[in-house]
Formats: C-alpha cells, structure tokens, sequence
C-alpha cells in the first residue's frame, strides 16, 4: 500500500514539474529546436527548415535577414518555417539566417531565431570520351567506353556517375543528370542518373529519332531539338521534358502544329524558350 502511494506522489510530481516546464517553455516564446538544409531534386535550389518547439504564427519574408543575401520565399506550417531559395546559393560558403520577431501562435510570446549553414564545395561535370589510341584490338575497343565523371572542386576527388558505350551529350537537372546516348541502330536514347544514388532510368522519347542541342532549364526540365529516324527532310522540333512529371510536349506554332527548330535557349528560368526557326525568325 505505501508503495502505491509513494509511487502515486512521484507521479503527481512528474506531472507537475512537466507542467511547469511546459508554462515556462511556452512563456519563453518560439526556440529553434533544429534545421535541415536539403536541395530541391528537380532544381538544385536550396531549402532550408527551421523546426521549433512549438507552433508559430505565420512568418513573413520581410521579418528574415539572410547573409549574404539571397533571394527567397517562406511557408510557415504549425511549427516549421521552411525557406526556399530562389536560386543556387554560392558554394563553399556560410549563410547566416535571422528572424527578429518570432511569434507564438496561441500565446503571443515573442522571440527571435537565428540559424547559420554551410553550403558544399561547387562540383564540376564534364564527358570523358573513350581514347581509342589505347585500344590495342578491336575486342578492347567494343570494350571501351564513354563517361560522365564529377569532381569536386575542393578535393579534386573525382567519381564516375555514369558510362556508355557512346554518350553524345549530357544535361545537369538538380540532382540528376540526363544523359544522350546512341545506341548502336544510330539512334537516340536518353537516361536519367541519380547523382546520390547512380540509379539510372530511361526517359522516353517521341519516337525513334535522332536528339540534338540538349539543354537544362532552371524549373527542373530539359529540352532538346528531335528529328524522327522516317524524317526524310530530318525537320527538329523542340521538345520540352518534364523529369519529375515525367512527361514531355512538343512546341508547336500559331497553327497548332510542331514548330521546325534550329537552335533554342531557355529565358526566365525556364519560364519561356526562345527558338530560332526557318528564315532566322525568332519566336518567344
């Protein structure tokens, strides 16, 4: 019986010293509890999470001071605010975040909030063709291949992501890498690689064809000039490819047809294209 009531008062007093740290935490306003950096897969952008202790009111863009500064946007949801960037940070730098006024959604209580992070070395991609000089039979040399290699700027360490037998080209989007391959009916394939993972998966193509000019866009897609293998006057038509959606369209004309595409560039981070056409017109 005592040990039931003793044990009884220790937990009456638990509850209570729980309560009253409670009280106290609450009064104290908002605390940054702990952070997550992580880059956006499809952009490479940026974001930053800030997790607090308990729930906040919603935290407006001009009541944050980022050094250096940058350009960004935030979203408060219970007790996270989580900053996005609008651009790729500089590398091998420290950011510094501040929120002077930090509010307590229930209670009012003010505080202010500060975080600071490291971004990583820049890293440096390049296509390493095969050197047939060093093939000494034709055995070696249907051996041989092509490689898409990263290096990281600061400690030269270098890592192959991916290899094929005729890589033409290659694009960086986020944290993927499509790449242009031919294969060996002459036409084009393309792959995307995980650049953590090195998992590869194919992207589709409108057909059987031929890709040139591939280029990435800063809103997470590629695009690339197609022509199709039965073309008899080989006409390229841009094509635009959503890698997370994981589909892609034609760009067509006025007249809802495919539009015939020499060369194109993306403008506005990837908002709108400018295309060069038949008779050097340029459209936007």
């Amino acid at each position: 019986m005592r040990q039931r009531w003793r044990f009884s008062l220790v937990a009456i007093g638990l509850l209570i010293t729980l309560s009253v740290l409670t009280i106290l935490s609450d009064q104290q306003g908002p605390r940054l509890r702990h952070a997550v950096l992580a880059d956006d897969p499809n952009t490479g952008y940026q974001t930053v999470q800030l997790q607090f202790n308990q729930p906040v009111k919603p935290v407006e863009a001009r009541a944050i001071r980022i050094s250096p500064r940058a350009d960004f946007t935030v979203i408060t949801n219970n007790a996270t605010v989580t900053i996005q960037f609008r651009h790729r940070l500089q590398n091998n730098s420290q950011y510094h975040v501040a929120i002077d006024q930090l509010a307590n959604a229930y209670t009012q209580q003010l505080a202010a909030a500060s975080y600071h992070f490291n971004t990583p070395p820049a890293q440096l991609y390049y296509l390493k063709h095969r050197d047939l000089t060093e093939t000494k039979t034709e055995f070696y040399v249907a051996q041989a291949t092509d490689a898409i290699v990263q290096m990281n700027l600061a400690t030269k360490h270098e890592k192959t992501l991916y290899q094929a037998t005729r890589i033409i080209d290659y694009a960086v989007v986020g944290s993927r890498i499509v790449v242009h391959t031919m294969n060996d009916a002459k036409t084009s394939e393309l792959h995307q690689v995980d650049i953590e993972t090195g998992a590869v998966s194919p992207l589709p193509l409108p057909g059987k064809g031929t890709v040139s000019r591939l280029r990435a866009m800063d809103n997470g897609t590629v695009g690339y000039l197609f022509a199709k293998a039965d073309s008899k006057e080989k006409i390229t038509n841009l094509i635009v490819h959503d890698i997370a959606a994981q589909r892609h369209h034609t760009i067509r004309g006025l007249n809802a047809q495919p539009l015939p595409v020499y060369d194109w560039r993306s403008v506005s981070r990837g908002a709108a294209v400018v295309v060069r056409t038949r008779g050097d017109d340029v459209l936007l």
